[in-house]
């Protein structure tokens, strides 16, 4: 492509660094003119990129703008700095390149020239360090504290006018003057003073209002309102809140409650003030209610206190249907004088196939014999995959799952004394037993036989087939989260639960565990 150019700068931003009373505009407009190869003038929109450098070949851009710029009928105008900050100081000569498209960058570069009332502005870069602007080139507020230099004057001077010029100088210090006469108000003593003397206080001082500051020495007399920090003797009556004050031992006599009358007789200014709290003691009248009293050490009520903080000789009576009762450390509240012996429980089952039985057949497999012990189940596990009722702790299944080999371990998740009870109806002669895992029960992990674990007797059998094995074992597990499940261990043969032992129903398998304490 070919490129013509008609007019290279119309406007140039010139930058100064002197007062101005408007920004100045960082844009420079430039027009051209573009036409093909064949000289025919171009219309359409194209991307060009604007360098400007400070040599008239080579050299690296000082500043680089591409903009997409519509050409009509071969002539462009582009406001250079719209698109990128154009931040040059145009304190030398600049060069501008133009690239059209995926052309070359045309050759030659052209100068930037100034406009002609842009030489005005190179005027003050010339002006001298001395030079004097009128005070009409100058915007008002424009001189701030921020721009005054600070050379020149010492610390504490300011600018003053002495006459005929400014100059840096300390301010006169203020004229003192001579009191001629002090005359003593009301409370004061000393009487007119001309030339010197002294003013002092006046014997039998009413101070009204409210007075601050420190007194010291005796102080004769009523003191009413609030006050502190007494130091010295105080001598009459005081009344009001003392606050913080602190009142040293043995400074308070019995003469603030001399006349006070109880069962146990009048107080008397001879009276300490334990025997005034005695004599008090009983007063009904006299009792200040308390919210929320704290007492420290051992108390005792009917008896004197003993090592334990409260010692009571008598009856303790809680009343209040709802609301009464003892509250215990753990946070539970006892209302009755019933013990409730189960703190956790927990029930399952399973279900054999035929009437009564809302779901599916929970052993349709042949319970296995288990290996020894420690040992996985392996199939000899009973499952109990239902919940019964609503349990109470944490007492859960360990193996939750959909087959039969799922739902047989339960976690015990506190060391106590557990009650485990279980009930099953099988076809063949049997032994179940009650197996344990002794650490904390990951699922499908190694049980051992109960009896041999914590020596518990854990098995029930019986000799013929199609009766009930019932078991109940009570034990103590050593490790929080352990678990624990009934296997057939010791059966001449795997085992199948009867479906309907006796009667028509579907059987019921159950298993509960209680936690007694």
């Amino acid at each position: 492509m070919t490129s013509r150019f008609l007019s290279a700068l119309a406007a140039l931003a010139l930058f100064c660094a002197g007062i101005t009373h408007a920004q100045v505009p960082r844009t420079i407009n430039y027009q051209g003119y573009l036409t093909s190869p064949s000289g025919t003038a171009t219309s359409a929109s194209l991307p060009m990129v604007f360098k400007i450098y400070s040599v008239v070949s080579g050299g690296a851009a000082l500043h680089t703008e591409p903009q997409t710029i519509a050409v009509t009928n071969g002539i462009f105008n582009v406001l250079l700095g719209s698109g990128v900050s154009l931040t040059l100081p145009f304190d030398t000569q600049y060069y501008l390149g133009v690239t059209v498209g995926a052309d070359g960058e045309m050759v030659p570069r052209q100068p930037l020239a100034a406009s002609p009332y842009s030489l005005r502005a190179a005027s003050a870069e010339a002006l001298a360090a001395s030079a004097v602007v009128p005070g009409s080139q100058i915007a008002t507020a424009t001189v701030t504290a921020a721009k005054l230099a600070s050379s020149g004057c010492n610390g504490g001077q300011v600018l003053q006018y002495n006459g005929s010029a400014w100059a840096c100088a300390t301010p006169a210090a203020s004229s003192g003057g001579t009191v001629t006469s002090i005359t003593a108000g009301s409370g004061l003593t000393g009487g007119t003073i001309t030339g010197s003397g002294t003013i002092a206080l006046a014997s039998g001082l009413t101070l009204a209002g409210t007075t601050t500051g420190t007194f010291s020495g005796p102080i004769t007399g009523n003191v009413t309102g609030s006050a502190s920090n007494f130091s010295g003797a105080l001598a009459g009556d005081v009344t009001g809140t003392q606050g913080a004050t602190s009142i040293s031992a043995t400074t308070v006599t019995s003469k603030a409650l001399t006349g006070f009358v109880s069962g146990a007789g009048t107080v008397s200014a001879s009276d300490t003030i334990r025997s005034s709290i005695n004599k008090l003691d009983g007063n009904v009248a006299l009792k200040a209610p308390l919210a929320s009293p704290r007492f420290t050490g051992a108390v005792g009520i009917g008896t004197n206190g003993s090592g334990s903080p409260l010692t009571v000789a008598g009856l303790i009576e809680s009343t209040g249907v709802g609301s009464g009762g003892i509250k215990f450390p753990d946070g539970t509240v006892q209302t009755t004088a019933s013990i409730n012996p189960v703190v956790e429980f927990a029930s399952f089952f399973g279900m054999t196939a035929g009437p009564g039985n809302t779901g599916i057949n929970d052993y349709p497999a042949t319970i296995q014999i288990s290996a020894p012990g420690p040992s996985v189940a392996s199939g000899s596990a009973l499952n109990f995959p239902r919940a019964s009722a609503p349990a109470v702790g944490g007492i859960v299944i360990n193996n939750p799952g959909p087959t039969q080999a799922n739902n047989s371990e339960f976690i015990l998740p506190s060391v106590g004394t557990y009650r485990v009870t279980w009930h099953i109806s099988v076809d063949e002669p049997a032994q179940l037993s009650l197996w344990i895992n002794t650490g904390p029960a990951p699922a499908g992990g190694l049980f051992s036989e109960l009896g041999a674990a914590s020596g518990a007797p854990a098995n029930v059998g019986r000799s013929i087939g199609s009766s009930q094995l019932v078991g109940d074992v009570i034990f103590r597990n050593t490790v929080a989260n352990s678990a624990i499940q009934i296997r057939n261990y010791a059966s001449q043969s795997a085992v199948s639960v009867t479906p309907q032992p006796g009667g028509t129903r579907a059987q019921a398998v159950s298993l509960i565990i209680q936690r007694l304490q």
